[in-house]
């Protein structure tokens, strides 16, 4: 049975993520699971973007505003 996120759980891995924390170093503090860890990161959009994910965004909107000039 899963443990509900409680509001100090989400505001500690939120805090740990921006200070890229190793996950295991999370689940341990947490006291959760590396699967219930990353899946709970995923569905917060605190996982970055990778360089070459964002670079293709930016040249595609750069795109589309040369089209819609």
């Amino acid at each position: 049975m899963t443990r509900p996120w409680t509001e100090v759980d989400l505001i500690r891995l939120k805090r740990m993520v921006r200070q890229k924390a190793r996950v295991a170093d999370i689940t341990k503090s947490l006291g959760r699971r590396a699967g219930s860890v990353k899946a709970k990161v995923r569905e917060m959009g605190l996982v970055p973007l990778k360089k070459s994910r964002l670079e293709a965004i930016r040249r595609l909107a750069e795109l589309r505003l040369k089209v819609k000039k």
